[in-house]
């Protein structure tokens, strides 16, 4: 997986898994929002990996609070309780999500499940702080 458009496709694999899993959980009456949760992302693709795990924005892409870890699956089989996404094209890495219940509370500004010191996540409380700079 080389071409930047081979790169586009993962990312859309790995967001329609994300997509599968949280709405499975939605349907259980486990989470409300998507943000409610983390995924663990699953591959058989070793490059599709180190993509999925250094993208900085993937827990955003997934449309998920975090992103738990990315695992590179040998063989045939994702974990059973892995949504895997399917593949317009075979040739495409096979690439699944798994849900988990999102770690930390629940930043009353941006909405996603993130470890809060004070009233609003870091991220938050920074751009806050640097909004009064201005």
């Amino acid at each position: 997986m080389t071409d930047i458009g081979d790169w586009g496709a993962a990312m859309r694999l790995a967001r329609r898994a994300s997509l599968l899993a949280g709405e499975e959980q939605r349907r259980l009456g486990r989470v409300t929002e998507q943000e409610d949760s983390s995924m663990m992302l699953y591959t058989d693709n070793p490059t599709t990996a180190a993509l999925f795990a250094l993208t900085s924005d993937m827990a955003a892409i997934c449309k998920t609070s975090a992103i738990e870890g990315v695992c590179i699956v040998t063989g045939a089989d994702f974990p059973p309780a892995a949504h895997e996404a399917e593949r317009d094209d075979p040739e495409l890495p096979r690439v699944a999500a798994m849900w988990f219940t999102a770690p930390g509370n629940k930043c009353p500004r941006c909405r996603l499940f993130r470890q809060t010191d004070g009233e609003v996540c870091k991220p938050c409380e920074k751009t806050l702080t640097s909004m009064a700079l201005n």
